[in-house]
């Protein structure tokens, strides 16, 4: 279909039909479609992008066999939208998956359809449906784009469409969504399900979710999944690293120092709200920011306002307060140069601390600066300063030695 896109499917399928993959038989198919003779393709050249009345006329003609109520709803649905229309109609044609007029009237008339309680489409096939717990009614594409929404959220429980409290089962899921789908979740809730058991020694794999009970005397978990096979370290949850200890893998001085002073600056920037917790950061306006949750805090002290009496307005005197309005660049600088400080003291404290992440190291400072006393300036003037490294003095060549003393004997007179 790629070399020939004009040929008719149906056409193709019908010459390709026994014919394998050896040199004689594609040899043939090719001279045969070389020769320029097969039916073309011409239906979907001839649709024009129309009314909804042009649209029905042309799936009429294209599809006389097709139930009406089938032909209305995708002449709604491809409305001024030709490329659709024509993707529709060449999808249609090559699969042949179309309701035909009269078994849906037999279907019809003998009282075989149902209706979908969400989209309310009145001819939903029992092929085509599914149900809730409770019995609740709904075509197979709502139920689907309903799980997909759901599971996008990070949700494993799927409820009914109508709110009647129950859910849909995974019978119903297996029937409805594609088979790879339907693994993820089930997969998913058996993991969920297994974490809720706690057993106890049950180890999980870092990077898929495999769970099992290892040998207890073995610091290496090795994964069983077949897509997977990874083996890592029970302590760490890293990638194994035998015979070295996990204080042995950490990365140099350098990099962590770099990655906790980046955090650092990211944590003096960025505001947290007090009440849901939700990290945001001003782009412009006054300083009196309103969460989402309803939340009102100052931007330049991060402490709970009420009304505008903590700000000191444009030309007020009350300079003890917050200024109202201020330069937003000039504040973010600010706040990013006090992380960098901060970050360098905490650095510079915690000169004897070894970690193997950034993360750890914020952890290790706070705990370091909770434990420590009230008046840490004292103490840190208690330390002597550092010695500063003592230059090497350049060594001098030294002198040829003289040489040594030679005796002349003279001969007697």
């Amino acid at each position: 279909m790629e070399m020939f896109p004009d040929a008719c499917p149906f056409y193709v399928r019908k010459v390709c039909i026994g014919k394998s993959d050896n040199p004689y038989d594609i040899d043939y198919v090719l001279k045969y479609f070389l020769r320029g003779d097969y039916p073309k393709r011409t239906i979907t050249q001839q649709i024009d992008e129309g009314s909804f009345e042009d649209n029905l006329n042309t799936l009429e003609k294209i599809f006389p066999d097709a139930d009406p109520h089938f032909l209305h709803y995708h002449a709604v649905l491809c409305l001024h939208n030709k490329d659709k229309l024509i993707e529709f109609v060449t999808e249609t044609l090559e699969t042949g998956n179309y309701p035909i007029i009269r078994k849906n009237q037999s279907a019809r008339k003998n009282g075989q359809f149902y209706i979908c309680n969400c989209c309310y489409d009145e001819e939903v096939k029992p092929r085509d449906l599914g149900t809730c717990e409770n019995g609740c009614v709904f075509c197979k594409p709502c139920i689907q784009r309903s799980v997909e929404i759901l599971y996008g959220q990070g949700k494993l429980v799927f409820p009914c469409l109508l709110d009647c409290t129950f859910d849909f089962n995974m019978q119903t899921l297996e029937d409805v969504l594609p088979r790879k789908f339907y693994e993820k979740i089930s997969q998913k809730k058996q993991i969920e399900e297994v974490k809720a058991a706690k057993i106890e020694n049950l180890e999980i794999c870092p990077f898929c979710d495999f769970a099992m009970i290892p040998v207890q005397n073995d610091k290496t978990f090795r994964c069983q999944n077949s897509q997977c096979l990874k083996e890592t370290c029970r302590l760490c949850k890293k990638i194994t690293h035998w015979p070295l200890r996990c204080d042995e893998t950490s990365k140099p001085d350098e990099i962590q120092k770099r990655l906790y002073i980046e955090n650092k600056m990211s944590e003096a920037l960025i505001r947290v709200c007090y009440k849901c917790g939700l990290n945001f950061i001003k782009s412009e306006g006054c300083n009196r920011m309103k969460c989402s949750c309803g939340a009102m805090m100052c931007y330049l002290c991060s402490k709970p306002v009420v009304d505008y009496t903590h700000f000191n307005g444009p030309g007020g005197d009350k300079y003890h307060l917050c200024p109202l309005f201020s330069d937003t660049d000039e504040v973010h600088k600010q706040n990013i140069e006090e992380g960098i400080e901060k970050a360098e003291f905490d650095i510079l404290l915690n000169k004897h601390i070894s970690n193997s992440s950034a993360v750890d190291i914020g952890n290790n400072v706070k705990e370091v600066i909770e434990s420590a006393p009230k008046i840490p300036i004292q103490i840190i003037q208690d330390i002597p300063p550092p010695v500063p490294p003592r230059r090497r003095r350049k060594l001098r060549p030294r002198r040829p030695a003289p040489p040594p003393p030679v005796a002349i004997i003279l001969p007697r007179p």
